[in-house]
């Protein structure tokens, strides 16, 4: 049940009623944009860049009453695939991705994991099981949070699987080890508020784990050539960046001594080479000049991970 690319009916249905303007910066609030390029003609949007923080976005974003239309379980996901509501091709592969990416984390007699936009939650079930196996006498508890009420059904006694929505209806006492937030932070209309939660919900010695597209640089080449590139708008609406943006994350949100930052780089591909043979190809060529020189930002994706101080 992967989900799709796309929220079902598109851009190509976008009126001016869907959207609103946008006055200040979601992550920073800053109100003095750069503005970049015409992203479409009708209804038009430009791509604009705020002049604080450095994230790109758009003037218009949709209307909070359109997303949650958007979001609802019979229009965004799809459930005619087998390894669960998620946004990645290949749930054990992100798993073992995941395991790598959270090795430091201190696991106890008790371990929670909240998984913050991760559909029914089989990566994070995942995630649980391969940790499980090198502490077998650990007790999971993973809290999905997702629009979707489906959830992954667990067959370990020991991983019990929970849903939540929204994320505020988590009391800020609630603790985690880990927290997982793929492919989400680029649909939030307003990030810093979910940002500042996340890390409100962090254990001390926990970790939290960011995935996001870093698109905007390909389709400033694509136009050059002409070519269009999906930016994925209207469901995607942030376009944070690279490196630079998430090492200064936490003083842009005002947390510079409350977390540290363990790992920024270029993200895991998320297509496989058994579905999406070309498009992986193209991931791993993009991804690749970025390990020789750190300036490369043609890298399509982006991922960052953070330690509770």
């Amino acid at each position: 049940m992967f989900l799709t690319d796309h929220p079902k009916g598109g851009i190509a249905k976008l009126s001016e009623n869907d959207l609103t303007n946008v006055g200040s910066c979601g992550v920073c609030g800053c109100t003095v944009f750069e503005q970049l390029a015409i992203y479409r003609e009708n209804p038009k949007i430009h791509f604009v860049r705020c002049t604080k923080c450095g994230a790109v976005t758009y003037d218009k974003m949709l209307k909070q009453s359109v997303i949650d239309e958007i979001y609802d379980d019979n229009q965004y996901y799809d459930d005619t695939a087998e390894e669960g509501n998620v946004t990645f091709y290949g749930v054990e592969r992100f798993g073992k991705h995941l395991l790598k990416c959270f090795r430091n984390v201190v696991i106890k007699e008790k371990c929670k994991i909240l998984d913050f936009g991760g559909g029914d939650g089989a990566v994070s079930y995942t995630l649980a099981q391969m940790l499980k196996k090198q502490h077998p006498n650990t007790n999971f508890e993973v809290t999905v949070v997702d629009y979707t009420q489906m959830l992954f059904k667990s067959t370990d006694e020991s991983i019990k699987m929970s849903h939540t929505f929204p994320l505020e209806k988590i009391p800020d006492s609630d603790k985690y080890d880990i927290i997982i937030a793929s492919a989400v932070m680029e649909h939030i209309p307003v990030p810093k508020n979910v940002f500042l939660k996340l890390f409100s919900l962090v254990q001390n010695g926990g970790m939290i784990y960011f995935r996001t597209p870093y698109r905007y640089p390909l389709h400033k080449v694509a136009k050059y050539f002409n070519i269009d590139f999906d930016m994925l708008y209207p469901g995607h609406i942030w376009d944070f960046g690279g490196d630079k943006w998430w090492r200064k994350l936490p003083q842009i949100i005002g947390l510079k001594n409350e977390i540290e930052i363990v790992s920024s780089k270029p993200s895991i591909v998320e297509k496989s080479f058994k579905t999406h043979f070309l498009i992986a190809l193209a991931s791993y060529v993009l991804k690749a000049p970025w390990f020789i020189c750190h300036l490369w930002p043609y890298v399509g994706g982006w991922e960052a991970i953070y330690k509770k101080c």
